[in-house]
């Protein structure tokens, strides 16, 4: 399904090299094209410390002693990847979650209030569901929910026309 010796340029100029996710392994900074076939439903936005970027506890205080008065809003948007030789969770934060849900941090916190989190990711799962993407990243092991993931550093959107084109040999 991915073609041989195509490559993504990624952050800094960061060469990676596209896998199915049958051979992603931890550790390794890949590109993967897959289908999203799964939104998680979590919240995808966190409140950070302007000063650090890390996230808060609960009772809404820096890990690493930072004094603010109003935390930032990140965002934090996972959804599952399917190449046809497998599927991996994908993890998208900051402005690339807000690129690929196409919604600023603070809007979404007005829909999710508005709509709960389960309402909001149902909302999203017309637009996102099916959608094709070449996302480079690096994999890595997840102890919180003991599964693999594939942190994004950068993604695209795939045109399908486009793909059946080159597959095609039309392009």
């Amino acid at each position: 399904m991915n073609p041989e010796g195509v490559e993504l340029q990624g952050k800094a100029s960061k060469t990676y090299h596209q896998l199915s996710i049958c051979d992603l392994q931890e550790g390794v900074e890949a590109s993967v094209k897959g289908c999203i076939v799964q939104l998680t439903k979590r919240n995808p936005v966190y409140d950070t410390c302007p000063a650090c970027k890390k996230g808060l506890d609960k009772e809404k205080r820096c890990p690493n002693g930072h004094n603010f008065r109003e935390p930032n809003h990140s965002m934090v948007f996972n959804c599952v990847l399917d190449d046809g030789s497998g599927t991996i969770s994908c993890v998208f934060f900051g402005k690339n979650a807000e690129s690929l849900i196409a919604y600023p941090a603070k809007m979404v916190i007005d829909k999710v209030n508005e709509l709960g989190v389960e309402g909001f990711v149902k909302l999203k799962e017309d637009d996102l569901l099916g959608m094709e993407l070449l996302v480079s990243g690096k994999v890595v092991h997840n102890t919180f929910s003991d599964r693999t993931e594939l942190i994004a550093n950068n993604f695209q959107q795939i045109n399908p026309i486009i793909e059946a084109k080159k597959m095609l040999g039309k392009t």
